[in-house]
C-alpha cells in the first residue's frame, strides 16, 4: 500500500476527503506527492515520488479515475528503470493499493514547485498532448535535484530499485 498525498489544489478538483493518520508505505520507493497545474490551458497532474523525486505527468480529465490511471503511469516508469525484475514485481504489488492523503513533505513541495517551472517554461508550452508529456517526463527525470545531493531522480531510482541478494 502507498499514499498518493495531494495538494488541497487537487483534493478540491478530487472532491475525495484524505485519509487521516495514514500508514508507513511498503515498497521500495514509497510515498507520492501529486499537484495539479495547466499547461497550454491542460490541467495535468504532476505526481513525484517522496524518496527519489521520480516524476509521473497526467492530464487531470476525469477525476474520478485519478488514482487509477496513477496507477499505470506509476508502473510504466518504474517498468522503465527496473525492467523484469522481482523488484518490479514487488513495486507493482504496493500500487495495488492507493490510498490518498495529505500532503507530508514540503522538501517534496519545493521540488514539485521546480517541476512545475521547468514544465512551464520548457520548450513546447503552447500544446500538452500524451506524447509531450512522456518527453517532459523524461527531461524532468535527468533534472539534477538539490535534495538528493544533486542527482537525477533517475540515478536515485535506479538505487533505491536495484536488487539486494
Amino acid at each position: 500500500m502507498i499514499h498518493l498525498r495531494c495538494t488541497s489544489k487537487l483534493l478540491r478538483r478530487l472532491r475525495v476527503s484524505p485519509q487521516v493518520g495514514a500508514m508507513a508505505p511498503d515498497g521500495r520507493l514509497g510515498d507520492w506527492t501529486a499537484h495539479v497545474f495547466a499547461l497550454a490551458r491542460v490541467p495535468i497532474v504532476l505526481c513525484v515520488n517522496d524518496r527519489t523525486r521520480l516524476p509521473v505527468l497526467l492530464p487531470l480529465k476525469e477525476s474520478r479515475t485519478l488514482v487509477r490511471r496513477f496507477r499505470l503511469a506509476a508502473a510504466r516508469a518504474i517498468h522503465r528503470l527496473a525492467p523484469e525484475s522481482a523488484v518490479l514485481y514487488e513495486e507493482l504489488a504496493a500500487l495495488e493499493e492507493i490510498t490518498v492523503a495529505w500532503t507530508a513533505n514540503r522538501s517534496v513541495l519545493g521540488t514539485i514547485n521546480e517541476f512545475v517551472k521547468d514544465c512551464q517554461y520548457w520548450r513546447y508550452p503552447h500544446r500538452a498532448t500524451v506524447a509531450d508529456l512522456l518527453e517532459l517526463e523524461a527531461h524532468l527525470s535527468g533534472t539534477l535535484c538539490g535534495p538528493l545531493d544533486y542527482r537525477t531522480p533517475v540515478e536515485v531510482a535506479r538505487e533505491a530499485l536495484r536488487e539486494r541478494p
